[in-house]
């Protein structure tokens, strides 16, 4: 099994929820909940991933939480706010970036296999 398989499977889950979302009409608060939450849960996935000694393997796992960390941001902005209302229409599209990242941040994932820790092994 890939050590990264985790970090693979939330990423899968999220698409998953970002579709399922973006074809719901409710209220966004409640719609973009689990979307939000698996995108949540894979940027703390890459932030404890157990890294070796390699600048390359610290530049991809900063370029994932950069771009995962935007995703976020964007999701939040579709949040109602006390001062600001918004809809399911203004989500779609912050939706469909999410699901259209998500292959490519799959690939960069998959590539973190070759940066693990030795000592990984042993958590």
């Amino acid at each position: 099994m890939s050590p990264t398989a985790g970090i693979q499977s939330l990423l899968i889950k999220t698409e998953a929820a970002a579709l399922d979302a973006a074809l719901d009409d409710g209220l966004p608060e409640d719609v973009l909940d689990t979307p939000r939450a698996y995108l949540v849960r894979t940027i703390k996935a890459v932030d404890n991933y157990r890294l070796g000694p390699d600048p390359s393997g610290i530049a991809l796992v900063g370029d994932l939480q950069m771009r995962m960390s935007a995703l976020l941001a964007r999701l939040d902005k579709c949040l109602p706010r006390s001062s600001v209302e918004t809809s399911m229409a203004q989500a779609r599209p912050v939706l469909a970036e999410i699901v259209g990242a998500v292959p490519q941040l799959l690939e960069d994932v998959k590539r973190l296999d070759r940066f693990i820790s030795p000592l990984a092994m042993w958590d």
